[in-house]
């Protein structure tokens, strides 16, 4: 059965009981609130008991509640805005938003780094003339945070945003030997997702990283990393937060590993710069 919320509630509206109807119903007109209820608080909202949610949840075809909770969380998660996310943390202890599981991060990164997708992308940035890093909302620090370690390496990188100033001049500059990296997270906007799109067009080579199998950019001509992949429940915002920044680092780590004698030059000569300079403040403990 295809695991989405609301394909299995019109594929099984018949079986329902009033009671479950009524939970239905409660559902598709709340779900900015949905999201966020317990079994219990759902129940009271129609005045049903905990059993009878439950139920509801097996007449779909889930484990339990918290499975059907995680479908309808994947369905929304993306879209619900910000005042949303904040208004709901204290009533629920905002388990789901703030719940980190390191443990799934971990086997989402295994799959990763194993993956002919990322064995390329470390490739291709060695190899490229000028890479250019594309973030939007937040992956644009995240994208300035790999921009900031890259050039320290020697790669010839720098970052597209929404508050770019040359982007038209950096567009037009690239070449066969450049490269697209972009970073997108939800919600992913139509400035970023128009901009890869573009410098797909112009057939430069061009990488994604982002955070679901759904994601638009899943499905557009270029070689997508999927950070989730590893674990069918989806994950909060923040995991997949904290699973870019682990895979930046993981990037970093490996461009150094394979680019030992090119990056120690690089940094005896940053190092140089910086004692002359006089740029940091002098340890006297």
């Amino acid at each position: 059965m295809e695991n989405n919320f609301f394909q299995r509630l019109n594929e099984n509206k018949d079986k329902f009981t009033k009671k479950q109807q009524l939970l239905a119903k409660y559902i598709v007109e709340n779900y900015n609130d949905a999201v966020f209820l317990s079994c219990t608080e759902l129940g009271k909202k129609v005045h049903t008991s905990d059993a009878t949610v439950i139920r509801f949840a097996y007449v779909l075809g889930y484990s339990g509640y918290s499975e059907m909770m995680r479908s309808l969380q994947s369905c929304f998660e993306g879209d619900l805005p910000s005042a949303s996310r904040i208004d709901k943390l204290h009533g629920n202890n905002g388990e789901h938003f703030t719940h980190v599981n390191f443990d799934k991060i971990q086997s989402c990164l295994m799959i990763i780094v194993n993956h002919n997708h990322f064995k390329s992308l470390i490739k291709d940035i060695l190899n490229c003339s000028k890479l250019i890093l594309i973030g939007s909302e937040s992956t644009s620090s995240i994208a300035n945070y790999l921009n900031y370690h890259l050039i320290r390496y020697g790669v010839d990188s720098e970052v597209i945003n929404n508050n770019s100033e040359s982007i038209y001049k950096t567009y037009h500059r690239v070449d066969k030997n450049s490269l697209v990296l972009s970073l997108a997270l939800r919600r992913y906007t139509k400035f970023q997702y128009n901009l890869t799109n573009r410098f797909i067009e112009r057939n430069v080579k061009t990488y994604s990283i982002t955070d679901d199998i759904r994601s638009p950019y899943n499905a557009i001509n270029n070689k997508c990393i999927v950070l989730n992949s590893a674990t069918k429940e989806g994950f909060n915002h923040l995991s997949h937060i904290v699973l870019m920044l682990t895979l930046q680092e993981i990037i970093n780590k490996v461009i150094v590993y394979q680019s030992k004698s090119v990056i120690k030059r690089q940094f005896e000569s940053l190092e140089e710069y910086n004692n002359r300079m006089d740029i940091f403040i002098k340890d006297k403990f």
